[in-house]
């Protein structure tokens, strides 16, 4: 293990604990309201839900994106250099992803 993935560990140790100290605090002393708590809280657990599910859907099974609506990726169009930069989207079966 080199020193750039030590930091990296230390790093993702330290942040959940630091955050764990600073929302209390927060809460306590910024004046925050339940609702404001509840707010920050549900943020956290959508984004978990989301990385749960791309992560499932990634390295376990494609059927894992039906816990974000659909079991297909969106597929963005290439816009070649000096293009204009609208964005297409386009489906793919998931046999036709896979294939690749």
């Amino acid at each position: 293990m080199n020193l750039s993935q030590i930091l990296l560990s230390a790093l993702r140790t330290f942040v959940p604990w630091l955050m764990g100290f600073i929302l209390p605090w927060a809460t306590a002393n910024l004046g925050w309201t339940d609702h404001d708590v509840e707010l920050v809280v549900n943020l956290v657990v959508g984004g978990v839900y989301y990385l749960a599910s791309r992560l499932l859907e990634r390295y376990v099974s494609p059927n894992f994106g039906w816990l974000l609506g659909a079991p297909l990726q969106p597929v963005y169009a290439k816009v070649p250099a000096g293009a204009d930069a609208a964005v297409t989207t386009s489906t793919v079966t998931a046999d036709e992803r896979y294939r690749k």
